[in-house]
């Protein structure tokens, strides 16, 4: 019998995985990558298999999702949000007119856990300016900017 997905993963069968999800619509593999990271008490074996495609194939999609398991499940590990803003930004150079990805700059901006230096006051500010020249009623930036305050940061 066939090996689940998960099991493949689990068991870095990356090869045999890697087969499963390119029969796969990539939001349903995305969505399945971020529950089983959750399930399996947040399993950095995830974010590694995510990272073995990136080296196979460079695309947006997997810069977000290796984001999105760092920002969420993966979180709780020294240095996830400081990994989560360089897929973030790598993101951005495939695709800089993304504003979801542009909105997680504007997340990780009032993230405690980033040092001052790796995102800057004026970058947000700017970020969020950029997001509403395409989209004047954007909730995200407009509290952004509304509300902002420096963030407190890590000792």
């Amino acid at each position: 019998m066939k090996n689940s997905l998960r099991e493949n993963i689990l068991n870095a069968n990356f090869q045999e995985a890697i087969k499963q999800v390119k029969q796969m619509k990539f939001s349903k593999f995305e969505e399945q990558i971020i529950l089983w990271a959750f399930e399996d008490d947040y399993d950095l074996i995830y974010y590694t298999f995510i990272c073995h495609l990136l080296i196979q194939e460079e695309s947006e999609d997997l810069h977000s999702l290796a984001c999105g398991l760092l920002a969420n499940p993966l979180c709780h590990i020294e240095g996830a949000y400081k990994s989560a803003l360089y897929h973030t930004r790598e993101a951005l150079r495939l695709n800089p007119t993304n504003i979801g990805h542009k909105e997680m700059l504007l997340f990780l901006y009032i993230c405690p856990d980033l040092p001052e230096e790796l995102l800057t006051r004026e970058e947000s500010l700017e970020t969020a300016a950029s997001i509403l020249e395409v989209d004047p009623e954007n909730q995200a930036a407009r509290s952004f900017i509304k509300d902002y305050k420096p963030r407190k940061r890590r000792k």
